[in-house]
């Protein structure tokens, strides 16, 4: 127990990921990884941390618990400086809410089909909506959304059914996460977007 209790662990919106502090990462190029990508250190990251990783043209776009930042990269970097021991991108089963799937008694949410697609915070929401029109996804309209969230309605023909479209949205790397409409959204009732917890790297 003990043991375990010492393991690091990432915590996203979907599961912990247990991390293995006896890893090193010293470049990113060498495993493979491009985009956005979630780094954890062995000690909580320090605004000389973000200095160091914006040095090598990585960018900070938000912490990550625990010890964890989430970064995007657009080139080979060095960081074997920097104390990180886990270095991955998310898994499109980890930008998928748990929500999605569950049947509701109201008929909206995802009973209905009506989804919430957030885009990173470096995400170009023109192209961002290009993207979803490219794959055959009208947005929806609403002026109360969040900044990086676009609105998409599906049904069971889009793309060879719903689970088959959000399987494609969650594998595009500048997706951040996907999850069902709230029954205001759907119905156009005035509510007010939350961006939820927020610290001096952005987002949590």
């Amino acid at each position: 127990p003990a043991l375990t209790a010492a393991q690091p662990v990432l915590r996203l919106k979907t599961r912990d990921i247990q991390t293995d502090l006896t890893q090193s990462v010293a470049n990113i190029s060498k495993i493979g990884a491009s985009g956005h990508l979630v780094l954890q250190f062995r000690e909580p990251p320090t605004a000389a941390t973000v200095a160091a990783l914006r040095r090598q043209g990585i960018k900070v776009l938000g912490d990550v618990p625990e010890n964890g930042l989430l970064v995007s990269v657009e080139r080979p970097a060095r960081i074997a400086n920097l104390n990180v021991h886990y270095a991955e991108p998310i898994r499109p089963v980890d930008k998928m809410s748990p929500l999605i799937g569950l049947d509701s008694m109201s008929g909206t949410g995802s009973a209905s089909g009506y989804f919430l697609v957030e885009f990173h915070a470096d995400a170009d929401m023109n192209q961002a909506r290009g993207t979803l029109l490219n794959l055959g996804i009208l947005p929806i309209g609403n002026p109360d959304l969040a900044p990086r969230h676009l609105m998409i309605h599906l049904d069971p023909d889009q793309l060879g059914g719903d689970r088959a479209a959000l399987d494609a949205l969650s594998n595009l790397d500048e997706v951040a996460y996907i999850f069902p409409a709230s029954p205001e959204l759907v119905n156009g009732v005035p509510v007010r977007a939350c961006a939820g917890a927020l610290t001096t790297n952005g987002a949590v």
